[in-house]
């Protein structure tokens, strides 16, 4: 049975066969169009990913996104274009306090705000510290902010995941 399990954990290591396994558990998502957001007020959602703050010898701090919370950007970019939202929230904190970089909220705000996505339709949560809490947190600001519908930036190998904890958070 431990040589099974190894097994299949080398075998989801190779990139072809996870590949394959991620598409499939995304393959009921579709590209996001306008016409999926009924009318009303919308937010959307950017979950956090990662990133990297880079220091120099005399302190000066440059924050990036790894590529997986750029793409996210990129997408609620892409998004708010096309919905007009009210507001566009960069979600994500730190994992722990000694976590090196700057939170990932913090670092996809900034982000959006140089894909055009203006300082005033914008919102950022930095204390959560996993989906869970995302999920929590974003749905209590969501409706703090009074938007009636939620479009949610994942990835796709996270979406199945950041949905269910979403829907749990109501």
């Amino acid at each position: 049975l431990l040589a099974l399990l190894i097994a299949v954990y080398a075998c989801l290591s190779v990139y072809g066969i996870s590949h394959r396994f991620v598409a499939a558990l995304s393959s009921a998502y579709k590209p996001f169009a306008a016409e999926n957001v009924p009318r009303g007020r919308t937010a959307i959602v950017v979950l956090g990913s990662g990133g990297y703050t880079i220091r120099d010898w005399a302190g000066n701090e440059l924050s990036t996104p790894d590529a997986y919370a750029a793409s996210r950007a990129l997408e609620a970019a892409r998004v708010y274009r096309l919905v007009n939202p009210a507001y566009v929230i960069a979600s994500g904190g730190k994992v722990s306090g000694r976590q090196g970089s700057e939170a990932t909220g913090a670092i996809v705000g900034q982000t959006l705000l140089r894909l055009g996505v203006p300082h005033d339709r914008h919102e950022t949560q930095i204390t959560s510290r996993n989906t869970y809490e995302e999920a929590v947190f974003d749905s209590a600001l969501v409706r703090q902010l009074g938007a009636e519908h939620l479009v949610l930036v994942t990835s796709d190998f996270h979406m199945w995941r950041a949905v269910g904890a979403f829907r749990a958070a109501g």
